[in-house]
């Protein structure tokens, strides 16, 4: 059985199509035990993807996040066509098959396949990435916290506390692509842990 290397992948939209504009993406490889290996983060121009789309309430949600917020997915952005060929070599880069996690399929993977098949002679799903290895997150830590006490809500929360306590970071960066993948590798890699599923 070949050897596969996980990537946990987030996006920062201005919508939520599989057309809608990309503004930062972020991806974390990882081994079989749930530990990142390399890091990837890039904002992405939305001048420059004229043929994507904006929905209205995604402007207005990022209309009310701190100035802060806007201006970290704003900053130093890279023509779309130039992120789209790295996402690629990262993906490719890793030893072995790569494995799509993300936290919702209907979401992440459908957006970069749109992105990468728009600004690329690639596409995501069946290309970079065999379909069988595209997998969700959000499925997995929503019905595993759905049997924690106080349901996946709590769950999240007792998840975020030991992100917190591991990486030695004193918040979690909301809205940032990168720190949202590298929680969500821990938060997989304590579900995991509890069903068994590490090779720790």
């Amino acid at each position: 059985m070949p050897r596969k290397t996980g990537i946990m992948v987030d996006l920062e939209t201005l919508g939520l199509k599989a057309d809608t504009k990309v503004i930062q993406v972020g991806m974390v490889s990882f081994d079989e035990t749930y530990t990142p290996i390399n890091t990837f983060c890039m904002n992405v121009d939305p001048e420059q993807q004229e043929e994507r789309t904006i929905t209205k309430s995604t402007l207005e949600f990022w209309a009310e996040q701190p100035k802060a917020v806007r201006k970290s997915v704003l900053k130093d952005p890279v023509a779309p066509d130039i992120v789209a060929q790295c996402i690629i070599e990262f993906i490719e880069g890793v030893e072995g098959e790569p494995v799509f996690w993300c936290n919702h399929v209907l979401f992440d993977a459908n957006i970069v396949h749109s992105f990468l098949k728009m600004y690329s002679d690639r596409e995501l799903i069946d290309d970079v990435v065999k379909f069988y290895n595209i997998e969700d997150y959000a499925t997995i830590r929503n019905n595993v916290g759905a049997k924690f006490g106080g349901g996946h809500y709590a769950f999240k929360e007792y998840c975020m506390e030991s992100y917190l306590k591991e990486s030695g970071v004193t918040e979690h960066l909301v809205h940032n692509a990168l720190d949202d993948c590298l929680f969500q590798l821990h938060s997989l890699k304590l579900i995991m842990e509890a069903l068994g599923g590490t090779d720790e």
